[in-house]
């Protein structure tokens, strides 16, 4: 009869104070939140479980605060085309990751971010290869040559310093990309009939394409979104010619944070020093998947790579013993 009645007991929102349906209450570490509160919580948090009361209730006055801020926010730019976007604020340098349209963000109350709360981004390629098969006497066999389907889906990746959540992602294309391909066991002879693979592949070459430009797509926002941009302008303050250089975007950011790193009293953050060693290394990586390691033009690329890592780590310990005052 106890549990019986506590489980008919009337509950109620420690945040708001209505009463909670058995279906709608939420568990927080010491209490319960219904739904309606859970809602105003931000996309990026998932610690509600293990939260107190008061961390919730600071997180909605905060959210608060964001919904009346982003009465100012001016979209100039947005970059993305899936069903979440990158909204951008160029005069604010700041940044809104939502599936809402520019008329509703205020209704929906996207977190702002800054650029410079940006620790590191990058995007990730998801891959999935499954074969095609056909029946055959009421069996399903591999296609000679066998048959594949890939399917992609390319995610922008960030960490931010924010008291709520610290990682944030979306998918930069609207639907899950496929290509088409076969594998040959060996190359097809001059003269032997294959045009039911010709048509398979009719739209590999458009498939490739697009891949190839939503990757492009999420470059182009990881790079924006890159802290090191943030060094960039201050970079330039202090060597304007460096800036009018031609540089790739890793150049442009490791000259900017040697830069930075060179001329700052304030402690250079490890993630960044870290996420450019990485991307060094990805670009070698490359160039040796590519087989361009063994060319004269590989190998003066890999020096410099070498060099440049050599670089980024000198300036960033010199600025850590600085700032540390050792």
């Amino acid at each position: 009869m106890g549990f019986l009645g506590g489980l008919f007991e009337k509950k109620y929102c420690a945040v708001c104070g209505n009463q909670v349906s058995f279906f709608g209450k939420r568990k927080i570490s010491d209490g319960l939140l219904c739904k309606d509160c859970e809602a105003k919580l931000s996309d990026w948090f998932d610690d509600r479980r293990t939260s107190t009361i008061a961390q919730i209730k600071e997180q909605l006055d905060y959210r608060e605060e964001n919904r009346k801020a982003l009465a100012n926010f001016k979209v100039t730019k947005t970059m993305g085309d899936g069903d979440w976007r990158l909204l951008i604020d160029e005069e604010a340098d700041s940044f809104l990751i939502t599936a809402a349209d520019i008329h509703s963000i205020v209704k929906v109350n996207p977190d702002i971010i800054r650029r410079d709360e940006v620790i590191t981004s990058g995007y990730s390629l998801g891959e999935r290869k499954t074969e095609e098969t056909q029946l055959v006497d009421g069996k399903r066999v591999s296609y000679d040559p066998p048959r594949f389907e890939y399917s992609y889906n390319i995610k922008v990746e960030l960490k931010v310093r924010n008291p709520y959540f610290d990682e944030m992602s979306f998918q930069v294309h609207p639907t899950t990309l496929h290509l088409h391909k076969v594998e040959w066991a060996a190359k097809p002879k001059l003269g032997e009939d294959h045009s039911d693979v010709t048509k398979y592949l009719e739209n590999a070459k458009a498939e490739q394409a697009k891949i190839e430009q939503y990757t492009q797509v999420a470059d182009e926002i990881a790079h924006w979104l890159r802290r090191e941009a943030y060094y960039a302008p201050q970079a330039a303050a202090v060597n304007p010619t460096a800036a009018a250089v031609s540089q790739t975007p890793l150049q442009r950011d490791a000259q900017a944070f040697i830069t930075f790193c060179n001329t700052t009293a304030t402690m250079p953050e490890k993630a960044h020093y870290e996420d450019l060693q990485k991307r060094i290394r990805d670009e070698q990586n490359e160039i040796r998947r590519k087989g361009l390691a063994v060319t004269a033009t590989g190998k003066a690329d890999l020096a410099a790579l070498d060099q440049l890592a050599e670089q980024v780590t000198a300036a960033y310990k010199e600025a850590v013993l600085r700032c540390s005052g050792v």
